[in-house]
């Protein structure tokens, strides 16, 4: 697993290890009467994953951080085949389902990580460069927003963030 994590190289800009981190952050931060404080839980993260997604996104990181195109053609079918072979059991059947990653799998953390900072990466900086967004950090799947609620609003954030 450690190979792999090291083929990413992700920037972990957003993650936070604790929340007294996210304390001191907030404790330095100007707000004024337009800011607002999103809380989000990502429910059931792993088994709701779109396994396409993670498929594209492992792409996006190994291309932006592997200049070695035979070395991205490799890492890339290879975790296509461990996404594709995304099995698990109940009641003594095997099911393979169409979405989600299983959570027992010693490569679902990392691919969870993958997909959710490619979209952190991708829109969650536009926000916080336009400061529609003043502030987001993220804990595995806890997630601490506060936005200007004159640039954008609670139900517009959350519409985004889900439709990626």
């Amino acid at each position: 697993m450690q190979i792999i994590r090291l083929l990413f190289c992700l920037p972990y800009t957003y993650n936070t290890k604790n929340s007294q981190e996210i304390t001191e952050e907030l404790k330095r931060m100007q707000t004024n009467e337009q800011m607002r404080t999103i809380t989000v839980d990502i429910k059931d993260l792993y088994v709701n994953l779109p396994i396409q997604g993670i498929i594209r996104t492992t792409k996006f990181w190994l291309n932006k951080n592997i200049n070695d195109s035979e070395l991205i053609i490799q890492a890339s079918y290879m975790l296509e085949t461990i996404m594709k072979q995304n099995y698990f059991q109940y009641n003594e059947q095997f099911f393979q389902p169409k979405k989600g990653i299983a959570m027992d799998s010693p490569i679902s953390s990392t691919m969870a990580e993958v997909y959710l900072q490619y979209i952190e990466e991708t829109y969650v900086k536009q926000w916080l460069d336009s400061k529609e967004i003043a502030y987001y950090k993220r804990y595995v799947d806890d997630i601490v927003i506060i936005h200007d609620q004159s640039k954008t609003n609670e139900h517009t954030i959350l519409h985004e963030i889900n439709d990626r």
